[in-house]
């Protein structure tokens, strides 16, 4: 793809704006900062206007390498500063917007994004309350023409075949916020790879931003308030149709990343290439004095301030199958501080066991099941309580257990709880007796008339035990021959014609 003039489109695009392009470079004592917005009928037209410039500068920035950012900020820079305020104008309303639920918009989709080009800005919704190990339920992919929501579910057995040419293009930058989790799960529901990741999350730790959130970013960069997080963290991404508030949230994902994209990615260039970025270490930014863990813990580590090979760390994640683990429950109960005697950590263990076996069973959430804290009332309960199946159970669901699996389970729960608690307490293991020393080394005859003798066990019987050799220059030191005794010579070597090779000569 031909790189078009960037003096042209800075000129076009000032032209449009009207005077030249204001320097929104961000104050060097707020990063990110953005100069006082502009009337918003003002950016309206001035965003329709300038669409074409805006996409003319991505794909000239989509042409270079993907990871020369130096190439990339002395190209795109000019004509980004010129349009960057229309950017930020394009509201939701001036975007094209389709929810794609058959396989034949899915074609359509991919094929308008193969033909625009430029960069890709991804994001998943997914359902991990009432699974056990959750599952995708929408992708958000957001163009510089248009923003995309795919139905992950009616689209599931598709989806991987029709998104893996974009994904696995590595002159299609995808980017992400926090891929960790994306990465993994993508990888898992559609046998997708992520070949030319960026994630905006690395960016921000490697230019030392006060939060990595991306409602900071959003806030920050793009002046957009991202609709309350919290409303929508334990939402069920299952509903059809989806509420217009859910919708309008998993677009707002998207829809300003590949503006907060150019700022970033342009900003950690210049950071670069004057010297100033950060050091980032394992209590980077953002990490509360702990390290970052996990495949971006790795990244930060290895890699440094190089935005794209840290991500493309990130984006080798794959899933793992939570396994159970028998200590997790001790180790919860010491972290919340319970005061439990042995028999009752015992009981919390068999509660933890119950809990991890009827999740897989039934295909729950163990936090759907019994939270932590469900758990840890039931072991600190009286017996009483846990002898009667509706007191076990009412005392469970105080705590935010699901009632409907604790009644079918009350009965199996009493007896359990009943078998733990009459078990007599296990002997404590007799401590291992301390072996007698060794006996002292005894030489010993053997048939055929050779002499054995253990090896030394100190340097001082090593030294006795070792053959003495006359000083040298004295008479008959070159013949000197072992003693009888020695580990190495037969009693029968002293008739013997052999000698030493200075005897020969």
């Amino acid at each position: 793809m031909a790189i078009v003039s960037v003096a042209a489109v800075a000129a076009a695009a000032a032209a449009t704006v009207g005077g030249s392009p204001p320097s929104l470079s961000p104050p060097s004592d707020r990063p990110g900062a953005l100069p006082p917005r502009p009337p918003p009928a003002t950016l309206a037209a001035a965003a329709k206007e300038l669409r074409s410039s805006i996409n003319t500068a991505s794909r000239a920035a989509a042409s270079l390498p993907a990871g020369d950012d130096a190439a990339y900020l002395a190209a795109v820079s000019p004509a980004y500063d010129a349009a960057r305020v229309a950017a930020a104008a394009q509201s939701n309303e001036d975007t094209p917007f389709a929810f794609i639920d058959t396989e034949a918009d899915l074609a359509a989709a991919v094929a308008r994004l193969r033909a625009t080009g430029g960069e890709l800005a991804v994001d998943l919704e997914a359902h991990n309350t009432r699974t056990f190990q959750g599952f995708t339920c929408l992708i958000q992919v957001s163009s510089r023409e248009e923003d995309l929501v795919f139905d992950a579910l009616a689209l599931r057995g598709v989806l991987g075949r029709h998104l893996h040419p974009l994904f696995a293009d590595p002159t299609v930058p995808v980017v992400m916020h926090g891929a960790d989790g994306d990465a993994a799960w993508l990888h898992r529901d559609f046998g997708l790879r992520l070949v030319g990741l960026y994630d905006t999350g690395q960016a921000a730790r490697v230019l030392g931003l006060p939060s990595l959130s991306l409602s900071y970013l959003l806030s920050t960069y793009a002046g957009v308030a991202s609709p309350a997080k919290k409303a929508y963290q334990m939402a069920d991404w299952r509903m059809r149709p989806l509420p217009p508030g859910m919708l309008a949230y998993a677009r707002s994902d998207t829809h300003s990343l590949l503006y907060i994209y150019d700022q970033l990615r342009m900003a950690v260039a210049a950071a670069v290439a004057a010297g100033t970025a950060p050091a980032v270490g394992a209590g980077g930014p953002g990490s509360g004095g702990r390290g970052w863990g996990g495949a971006a813990g790795g990244a930060a580590g290895v890699h440094g301030a190089d935005v794209w090979a840290r991500s493309a760390v990130i984006a080798r994640t794959v899933h793992i199958k939570p396994a159970y683990d028998p200590g997790a429950a001790r180790v919860v109960a010491a972290r919340r501080g319970a005061r439990l005697d042995p028999p009752r950590l015992r009981l919390l263990s068999a509660l933890w066991a119950w809990r991890d076996a009827t999740a897989r069973d039934e295909d729950e959430s163990t936090a759907y099941v019994a939270p932590e804290w469900a758990l840890l009332g039931l072991a600190a309960a009286p017996a009483r309580v846990l002898a009667v199946p509706a007191s076990l159970v009412a005392a469970a669901v105080r705590k935010g257990a699901a009632a409907e699996v604790l009644r079918r389970h009350a009965p199996t729960l009493v007896a359990l709880a009943g078998a733990v608690l009459a078990a007599p307490e296990p002997p404590l293991p007799s401590p291992s007796p301390t072996p007698p020393p060794p006996p002292p080394p005894v030489a010993t005859a053997t048939s055929a008339g050779a002499v054995a003798v253990p090896s030394a066990s100190t340097p001082a019987t090593a030294a006795a035990a070792a053959p003495r050799r006359p000083p040298a220059g004295a008479p008959g030191a070159a013949a000197v021959r072992p003693p009888a005794g020695h580990l190495f010579f037969s009693a029968s070597d002293a008739d013997s014609d052999s000698g030493s090779e200075e005897e020969a000569a």
